[in-house]
């Protein structure tokens, strides 16, 4: 190898590396799930408030789904998702000792019946698995359709159910967005509704 070509890598890898370095870190810090991986001085002034966002929204996701208290970082809370927060924590300590709950308002459980059937705990409801995905409420007659990969129309509303990945779902006729928060546990984020499953 010559001289030349020796200097040419050398310069090329100089000139080159720090952006890929910075479009790793900026990767790393849009993520949101690595706050302390993240070399804040490394981002524009357009990219830092992107990425207290996104560590924004990855810590409620921790947070909210009440299992894991002391990885969630309550500073970033707002009051209300700080609420929203102590509420599931309560409920996931609950959950955890006993399969019955008491419902209050904000919170809808559900006891599996088996076969695929749920009886709503806050109504009293029993939703029905007709099948292939589709689901009745006996108490309000709704009628959910399995549209296939994930997708669901409510007969009754017309609303129309679309699956976002990992378990989220949204509500086109209504905005509602139902985050997936594991073990059949939902988060309605446009209302603040915990929507938790007990087996």
């Amino acid at each position: 190898m010559s001289n030349l070509t020796k200097y040419a890598f050398i310069i090329v890898t100089l000139l080159f590396y720090p952006s890929i370095s910075l479009g790793s870190n900026l990767k790393t810090c849009l993520s949101g799930k690595y706050p302390t991986l993240c070399d804040k001085s490394l981002l524009t002034p357009e990219q830092l408030p992107q990425v207290h966002n996104a560590e924004r929204a990855d810590n409620l996701k921790t947070c909210i789904s009440g299992k894991y208290p002391t990885l969630c970082d309550k500073s970033l809370l707002t009051p209300e998702q700080l609420s929203q927060v102590h509420n599931a924590e309560k409920l996931i300590n609950k959950k955890s000792v006993s399969s019955s709950t008491n419902s209050s308002s904000g919170y809808v459980s559900y006891l599996n019946l088996g076969g695929g059937d749920q009886l709503n705990l806050t109504t009293g409801n029993i939703i029905l698995d007709m099948g292939g995905g589709d689901k009745m409420n006996l108490g309000t007659g709704e009628y959910i359709m399995s549209l296939g990969g994930g997708d669901m129309m409510n007969l009754s509303t017309g609303d129309y159910i679309m699956d976002m990945g990992g378990g989220d779902k949204m509500n086109l006729g209504t905005g509602d967005y139902l985050m997936n928060l594991g073990g059949g546990d939902m988060m309605n984020l446009g209302t603040g509704e915990l929507i938790m499953s007990f087996d």
